[in-house]
């Protein structure tokens, strides 16, 4: 079924028994493919000590007025690619409540299905659109699977997407006997704020599970930047230095 003028494209969820020769490129949305280009700035009068004071309740009572901030669309810089539009799409009616837009710009989705029709790499979700995935593929054209992440009411975000990414590669492994080089772009996930850098926390299960560490290359993106062309860069050079056309 359509949604806001998008025809949905089901990627379905992404079966571990159909990778293991090329590199594997996994991306978040929100913060990542979905960029957010905007950021609140406070415009009303100074709190002082109030702002201090009243931390709990949000800081002081101009803090809390939501007509003291306004929302304002950061500077373009050279490095953010182009073509992000005007808010055309309400998200909340295609994810939930708080996705207010898609802000998808159209530079890198033609990079993406220009990758994807390469068949140099094998690309997949995660995020917790999970199933809704269908309609960021329809907007940008693409077929990308999605990983199931399953998340307990007692586990974060970060907490459930750890598990699931370990569940995947373990399926990877356990069908192939290894795991492919792969890459990884989130703008939570990936900060080193999570008992340890990422790339620790990675090398820890391999180790634990005794499975030898692929190449991998692990992005955080800032939600106001979005996957930038520098990072994109760095995917497309890894996808040439391990794929198969390379062994």
């Amino acid at each position: 079924m359509a949604i806001l003028g998008i025809e949905p494209i089901d990627g379905g969820v992404a079966d571990p028994r159909v990778y293991g020769e090329k590199p594997i490129l996994i991306f978040d949305i929100d913060g990542v493919l979905n960029r957010v280009p905007v950021e609140e700035r406070y415009i009303g009068p100074d709190c002082g000590e109030d702002q201090e004071k009243d931390w709990l309740l949000g800081g002081c009572e101009h803090r809390r007025d939501p007509l003291n901030w306004e929302i304002v669309r950061i500077p373009e810089d050279a490095d953010l690619f182009e073509g992000i539009p005007s808010p055309e799409y309400r998200g909340e009616q295609i994810h939930r409540d708080w996705q207010v837009t898609l802000w998808v710009s159209k530079e890198l989705s033609k990079e993406l299905r220009t990758l994807e029709a390469s068949g140099k790499a094998d690309i997949i979700f995660m995020s917790m659109w999970q199933e809704n995935t269908r309609y960021l593929n329809g907007l940008m054209g693409t077929h990308f699977p999605y990983l199931e992440v399953p998340r307990k009411l007692s586990q974060s975000e970060t907490g459930a997407k750890h598990t699931a990414l370990f569940s995947f590669l373990r399926k990877v492994y356990l069908n192939h006997g290894s795991i492919p080089p792969f890459t990884w772009a989130d703008d939570v996930v990936t900060a080193d704020t999570y008992r340890g850098t990422i790339q620790q926390i990675i090398s820890s299960w391999l180790q634990a599970n005794k499975i030898n560490e692929p190449a991998n290359l692990i992005f955080y993106t800032e939600p106001e930047e979005g996957l930038k062309r520098s990072d994109w860069h760095q995917i497309l050079d890894f996808v040439d230095a391990w794929g198969p056309q390379s062994a």
